[in-house]
């Protein structure tokens, strides 16, 4: 359903780091039903088509929380032990959901205004507006992304100032050497040490 009554078929879903699912790829027959001991990720496949077309998902706040992601992975990783050589940064994980429909009614393509697909019984190729579509949208799409990629290296740098305010021997013997390192390991902060 499609949230105005309206039927269409979910053909596929495959699915990345969300919930219980590692990375999988699910072909729907039609009227599937899945069923599986408890913890097999049945209700994680139905929560991720939810996440990419339930009609409320994405209005919630946040849409996904770090409950969601697979084995509770959601940030970096952590930088390496005191004294180690520091660790390559990694990319904060991603979920990634993406669903296949099939079966659009005429109505429903009728919204679109156009038809973007020529359906057979053998394959599905875009029309000449899919094809200028995808030509139009594809590099912004890119566009897109990279920007976000990008965004998301600055969450995962650490940046600001600090204030702290120590005794004199606070700030010479345990501070400033605790500082030093950080400093190193992390150029974007900026220390402000008051000796009080």
């Amino acid at each position: 359903m499609d949230g105005t009554g309206d039927r269409f078929e979910d053909y596929a879903v495959a699915i990345e780091n969300f919930r219980d699912i590692n990375s999988t790829k699910l072909v729907l027959p039609d009227d599937a039903v899945l069923i599986g001991d408890n913890n097999t990720g049945k209700s994680s496949v139905l929560e991720a088509i939810d996440l990419a077309l339930g009609p409320d998902r994405l209005s919630r706040r946040p849409p996904v929380d770090e409950h969601n992601f697979y084995e509770g992975k959601y940030l970096p990783l952590a930088p390496a032990e005191e004294g180690a050589a520091p660790a390559e940064p990694q990319p904060a994980p991603q979920i990634t959901v993406e669903v296949t429909i099939i079966g659009l009614s005429e109505e429903q393509e009728a919204r679109l205004g156009l038809r973007l697909l020529t359906r057979t019984t053998r394959r599905v190729v875009p029309t000449e507006a899919g094809e200028r579509l995808i030509r139009s949208i594809g590099p912004r799409i890119a566009e897109i992304r990279r920007e976000l990629d990008s965004l998301s290296e600055l969450r995962e740098k650490p940046s600001g100032t600090v204030r702290l305010t120590a005794s004199e021997h606070a700030a010479e013997s345990i501070l400033w050497p605790a500082v030093a390192g950080l400093i190193d390991v992390y150029p974007d902060i900026k220390v402000e040490i008051v000796i009080d």
